[in-house]
This record gives C-alpha cells, structure tokens and sequence, in this order.
C-alpha cells in the first residue's frame, strides 16, 4: 500500500492533530481530568470545539467530546489531503513544468510558439524560468519568435479561487490563486518609499512586472500598502504627500498572465524578438526545451503540513482529480470522499470545498479524521 511508508514515519513522531499517542500505565480517568482541566479554561469558554482522542491502532476511546459533530476544519483539514495525496500520487510522485518549442527552429528563428506549460509544480521559481530563457539563447541559438508566447495552465480548470474564502482575504498570501503554472507561490514583497511631493521608488522582487503601483492621497497620518481585491494594483495610501516607506507581501491576482508577463520580459531582455504571428502549425511539431520536476510529493506534505502552506495545500488537493486535463475542487473531492467512505465515515460527517482549510464552507466532524489516522 501506498500510504505504508508515510503511516509509519507519522507513528514515529509526535503530531499534533486530534489524536495524542500516550505513554505506557496512564490511567484513563487521569487523563480525561487533565484534558477538561486545558478545555475549561477561561480563554476557551467563548468557544465551540470537538475532541477525540485514540491510541493509533486501538480502537478504544480514550477521551470524547461532541466528536460527531462537523466543524469548521481551518488547517486540519490538511491532514486528510496528505494522506489522499499519498494513497493516490504516491510518495515519489513529482509535478513536471516544460518550456516547449512547437514549431521548427531554422537559422536562429523558432518558425512557431513557445509554450510554458505548467504541471501544477507548487514550488517552482521565477529563477528556473529566467536560466530557461537565458539557455534558449545560448543553448538553441534562438533570437527570434514567429508565433505567440503562451502560458499553458490547463492541467487544472480556470477556478483560481475556492467557494467560501472570504473577500478580504484575497491580498493577503494566505489566499494567494491557484493556477497549475505558479511562480514563487504566486506572491511576492511590494515595498514603497516616498520623499513626499509626489517623488517615490518602489520595488516588487521578482513578480514585479506582474504589479502596478499607484500613490494616493487618502489622509492617512501613515503611508500604508493595499492591494485591489480584482487585479495586481497596490495602492499607497498617503504616498503622494508623505515622507516614508512602507512593505508588504502580496499575491498576484491573475497567475497566468503573471507569468506569461514574467516570460515575455525576460524573452526581451535577452534580446529575443517576439513577432506574434497567428501561425497554423503542423501536428507533432512540439518539442520540449526544458523540463523541470518538483521536488517528490514526500517533501512537499513536509512543507505543507509544518508550515501550513495554503497554495501547496490547494495545488496538491487539486491533483487528486484523475482527469488529465481540467482537474477540478469537484474531482479532488470525489476522491477524496471514497477515502473517507472507505474509512467508513458517513457523508454527513464532512463536507469538503477546498484543500488548504480556507474556505468558511467546510466542515468535518473530530471523528471523521481521526478515523482517517487510525
């Protein structure tokens, strides 16, 4: 089984979901005092909450409470997606991310498009893209482009973000889209810096090109950065009038034109022309220049699940869905709710919107995940 390596290494190590592995002669009634004696405390008192509390392999109850009741999951909800990720992908499983030449290269000239076709790598960088372009030049000796630039991202389907989340959340990179083509996890630091009178500097990092930056004069006493909630527009409150500075880290609101921005400057910048031909090209001309695999999915769980990372979270649950094309919330969920069927969780235990834990619409019972675990 898939999940046998994984199961293990989790049983060798403290984690802390809803289950706690417990050392050898407690007594259970001591045990049960010492949990209600953390839930009543006062901080606690305003707050709704479920517990369930089981020796892995055991099925005897050690400590309940409302554990049948669905709730809002936030992170926990991970737990259950890495374990789908690892029975369906398996552990050695790497997402691939290919820059590729359709068309014939003829005397320097690519008679054709160039695509960049992402394999919903959450962990590739905008450094890897840009050594990509400058080995187009060195390596293929190509100083021109007949067709278009295009950013590939149909592996998943076009909804970039979850039903659920809320709208405020949106500039903030917890809630950072999820596109199968993702740069530096799709956000990058603003940061702004004002002589007052109108004279400024700002920088982006290596999304920059991705953002515009407009200084206002809303009468703040501070300058301060916000993002519009539709497009990469940073606004910089009290930046035309205020001496100062400011920083923050944004997501972008558009991946795809994201990088297909990031890919055409850097085409330019090493002096590769880009003509834009509509082109009809022949089937079976496509070619890959360069390929790139993400790291294996064992160390990608690692990440997500010790740092809570919402887009590898979101990314990865998007996988599950077995379509090749257009994978979908709606397929990962499918998928994921056969786990917990074979778990024998009952549907009305759970209901799953997006993988990350963000959404306000899910819910999943202590119960259902601590079946998952056992």
């Amino acid at each position: 089984m898939k999940g046998n390596v994984w199961n293990r290494s989790i049983h060798n190590c403290q984690f802390g979901l809803l289950l706690i592995l417990l050392g050898c002669g407690r007594q259970q009634n001591t045990f049960a005092h010492k949990v209600n004696t953390v839930l009543s405390k006062p901080e606690y008192a305003a707050t709704s909450m479920g517990v369930l509390i089981q020796r892995v392999g055991d099925e005897k109850i050690l400590y309940e409470k409302d554990s049948q009741i669905a709730m809002l999951p936030a992170s926990t909800l991970k737990w259950p997606v890495a374990i789908a990720a690892v029975e369906t992908l398996g552990l050695d499983h790497r997402y691939k991310t290919q820059l590729i030449a359709k068309g014939e290269v003829r005397e320097g000239v690519l008679d054709g498009d160039l695509i960049l076709q992402g394999g919903g790598d959450p962990a590739f960088s905008t450094q890897t893209l840009l050594e990509w372009v400058a080995n187009i030049k060195s390596q293929y000796r190509i100083r021109a482009i007949t067709g278009k630039v295009i950013v590939d991202d149909s592996l998943f389907d076009e909804q970039t973000l979850s039903k659920g989340w809320s709208w405020d959340d949106l500039q903030y990179t917890y809630a950072a889209p999820t596109s199968a083509m993702t740069l530096d996890l799709n956000v990058t630091a603003i940061s702004f810096v004002s002589t007052g009178e109108g004279n400024f500097t700002w920088d982006g990092g290596s999304l920059k090109s991705c953002f515009s930056l407009i200084p206002t004069d809303n009468g703040s006493s501070k300058i301060s950065l916000e993002r519009s909630l539709d497009r990469s527009t940073v606004f910089a409150h009290g930046g035309n009038v205020l001496s100062g500075s400011a920083s923050r880290v944004f997501p972008v609101a558009n991946p795809k034109e994201c990088a297909k921005t990031i890919l055409q400057n850097a085409l330019l910048s090493q002096g590769i022309a880009i003509e834009n031909q509509e082109l009809k090209l022949a089937q079976g001309t496509k070619f890959v220049l360069f390929e790139k695999k993400s790291p294996p999915l064992v160390e990608l769980l690692k990440k997500m699940l010790k740092e809570s990372q919402n887009l590898y979270a979101d990314m990865i649950f998007r996988s599950l869905d077995p379509r090749e094309k257009g994978k979908s919330i709606a397929g990962a969920r499918a998928v994921l709710g056969e786990l917990l069927e074979s778990a024998r969780v009952p549907k009305y235990a759970y209901r799953i919107v997006d993988g990350s834990g963000l959404s306000r619409y899910n819910l999943i019972s202590p119960q259902a995940l601590t079946k998952l675990s056992l």
